[in-house]
């Protein structure tokens, strides 16, 4: 899976495994809300399967900006 992000489709076998060692999967309910403008974060967010909608919040509700299948 991560070698089909072009970020990391270069990186050498040993950091690819150190990575996969480091992931964890989690399984996120439909309708929940993963990040909103002004989080950080210290993690980053792989869709195996599914659909990610990307929503951007405006005073008279959200506009749809992209989903992510």
């Amino acid at each position: 899976m991560l070698r089909n992000v072009p970020y990391f489709r270069d990186l050498d076998d040993d950091l690819i495994q150190e990575l996969i060692y480091l992931m964890r999967p989690h399984k996120q309910d439909p309708n929940t809300l993963l990040l909103k403008r002004g989080d950080s974060s210290d993690r980053i967010f792989f869709l195996k399967y599914g659909q990610l909608d990307i929503e951007v919040p405006l005073k008279s509700g959200a506009l749809h900006f992209d989903s992510l299948n």
